[in-house]
């Protein structure tokens, strides 16, 4: 079982990094965010199953930045990722 929403937000506001890692048919991804200067970073890294080490075949490449850590959250919930889909 993954984080709670408290324990997706405590995590967040103390500077830790939260990660979803998941695979949807042939596809694998890496939903991962963190505190940089000031700003809660998201990052989506997606691909078919093997090419993770080939950045430039990435099915997707996003970078996200938020003013909150409820403004990552409410995101991940909106794309269909709970807290309890992350993971310290």
């Amino acid at each position: 079982m993954g984080l709670s929403p408290e324990g997706f937000l405590k995590r967040l506001r103390r500077g830790r990094t939260v990660n979803c890692t998941y695979r949807t048919g042939n596809l694998t991804g890496l939903i991962s965010s963190w505190t940089h200067e000031g700003r809660f970073v998201l990052t989506w890294e997606e691909c078919r199953l093997g090419d993770q080490y080939n950045e430039h075949v990435y099915t997707r490449d996003d970078r996200l930045s938020f003013e909150s850590a409820e403004e990552v959250l409410a995101f991940a919930e909106r794309s269909g990722y709970p807290a309890t889909a992350f993971m310290p």
